[in-house]
């Protein structure tokens, strides 16, 4: 039995991990599609400013938990950025980095 409930629990946190990397990928793109539609530029050029005014925007129309972890997927996608060799010297990357 033990191995069967062990077995059944990693297989729900795997299930629970794989939804909330989908949503994340979801939020990550959408402040990307809100950067080109304002024309923002590339990735250096994003300013912790844009990611300010992309969060009021969704106030307006989204409940709070869904901007809390659409800002949580943006904050934690320097740590991607990390391991796809992006460029560092972005102002918002250091802001959200600390580095």
């Amino acid at each position: 039995m033990g191995a069967f409930r062990t077995r059944l629990f990693l297989q729900l946190e795997i299930a629970a991990l794989s939804h909330q990397l989908s949503l994340y990928l979801r939020a990550v793109t959408n402040f990307f599609d809100w950067c080109a539609q304002y024309d923002v530029g590339d990735l250096i050029d994003i300013e912790p400013m844009h990611a300010a005014a992309s969060v009021e925007l969704k106030t307006r129309t989204l409940g709070p938990q869904t901007v809390k972890l659409q800002l949580a997927a943006v904050k934690a996608s320097p740590r991607v950025c990390t391991t796809t060799g992006a460029d560092h010297d972005s102002p918002f990357f250091q802001l959200l980095t600390g580095a």
